[in-house]
């Protein structure tokens, strides 16, 4: 569960604590009518904090992926975001998916191209051997637009992921997010009336655990 800028793993969790039950309910009513097969020690959900303070210190619990416009330019931290999150996926992992928000959905989406590589690439020389994930959920995510990172989308994504765009969001507006989806293989948009959040309605949750639970069910049905 990946935040967004200037926030924390813990701002996170109680902005996202209503998918625990909703997502606990629909796998468990999955896994009994043996469409999915029982998760060992149950279902979990991290909450990490992103490596990097954002602002001053004097801000308190407030977290960055990375520094700079993510739009025009190359990213400063992001290298250590990247180790970062590699780093907790092979030491408490594996993990099935990552649902993140704004610059937590971008880092998603790059760590889904990471994971589907098989050599380490110049930028991120990371070894893991995590598999690629089965789903990635993003709310008001975008690609990083600097031709340098544009390696991380020649190839489409193929981690299925569902994107959120908030019709009335003017800090990652819709284009953006459209964007990401055109170097996704495997996606589905949705949209919600509502600003730059994560959506809490009945039927973006009935979206979000859905998604996740068919493409689960896929990944068993073939083997995987």
């Amino acid at each position: 569960m990946l935040h967004g800028h200037g926030q924390s793993g813990l701002f996170f969790y109680y902005k996202t604590c209503f998918l625990h039950t909703a997502l606990k309910n629909k796998l468990e009513s999955a896994i009994l009518e043996g469409v999915i097969p029982p998760f060992v020690g149950g279902i979990e959900f991290l909450y990490p904090n992103g490596p990097l303070p954002a602002g001053d210190h004097h801000n308190g619990d407030t977290w960055a992926w990375g520094y700079g416009d993510f739009e025009h330019d190359q990213v400063a931290g992001l290298d250590k975001t990247i180790r970062s999150v590699m780093s907790l996926l092979d030491q408490q992992g594996p993990f099935i998916g990552i649902i993140g928000f704004s610059t937590g959905a971008a880092v998603a989406a790059i760590i889904a191209s990471l994971l589907e590589r098989c050599d380490p690439c110049q930028m991120f020389p990371i070894q893991t051997l995590h598999p690629p994930l089965r789903f990635v959920i993003g709310f008001s995510g975008f690609m990083l637009e600097h031709s340098s990172y544009q390696f991380l989308y020649e190839r489409q994504i193929q981690t299925p992921m569902m994107h959120f765009i908030a019709q009335l969001d003017t800090m990652i507006p819709g284009e953006l997010t459209r964007q990401l989806a055109k170097q996704c293989s495997s996606c589905e948009i949705r949209y919600f009336e509502g600003t730059h959040h994560v959506p809490c309605s009945h039927d973006t949750t009935h979206d979000v655990t859905d998604f996740i639970c068919q493409n689960l069910a896929k990944r068993e049905a073939e083997g995987n």
